[in-house]
């Protein structure tokens, strides 16, 4: 019974739809708290409106919290997980005095942080592991790694890892 954003693009999509309910598939799925840019997603709009129109409507009936950014027609049988190359996810660690804007986006670190040496540590991820230290119970816990990318800039620090797939 929780709000989500696939529960809002849906009942947006329904009202564009005569209120037929049309089932929004995702490219991956966030876990709560996180936020997804360049989420992809698919579902089948039954209606007349062209691509722009139809990116224009949907976002006059989303909430103010959730957009699209780009809409366009994909082929036959598309489906965005199964399509997806790779998936990437950002890490924020405010490594800085408090601050009650960053601190609601980005995890607070008090001690400071060699970024340098957890760049040299991080590419020990990097490759064809099997991660299933690292999350729950997964029949292919083994994933490819494309790379990780620590980055600083003044006191906020970046994580950027990009994989073929997570655990959750």
């Amino acid at each position: 019974g929780a709000r989500t954003v696939q529960g809002e693009l849906e009942a947006a999509l329904a009202r564009l739809s005569g209120g037929i309910r049309q089932p929004v598939v995702g490219a991956g799925r966030t876990d709560a708290g996180v936020h997804a840019l360049g989420q992809v997603i698919a579902f089948t709009y039954p209606g007349r409106l062209a691509a722009s129109e139809l990116l224009a409507a949907l976002n006059g009936n989303l909430p103010r919290d959730v957009a699209i950014r780009d809409l366009r027609r994909a082929p036959a049988g598309f489906h965005p997980r199964y399509a997806a190359r790779y998936r990437e996810y950002r890490y924020t660690v405010w490594n800085g005095p408090p601050s009650p804007l960053r601190e609601r986006t980005a995890y607070r670190v008090r001690a400071p942080l060699d970024t340098d040496a957890m760049a040299r540590a991080a590419t020990a991820f990097e490759g064809r592991h099997d991660f299933s230290a690292f999350g729950g119970a997964d029949p292919q816990p083994v994933r490819d790694v494309h790379h990780v990318r620590v980055r600083r800039r003044g006191d906020l620090v970046t994580i950027d890892v990009r994989a073929n797939a997570f655990l959750r």
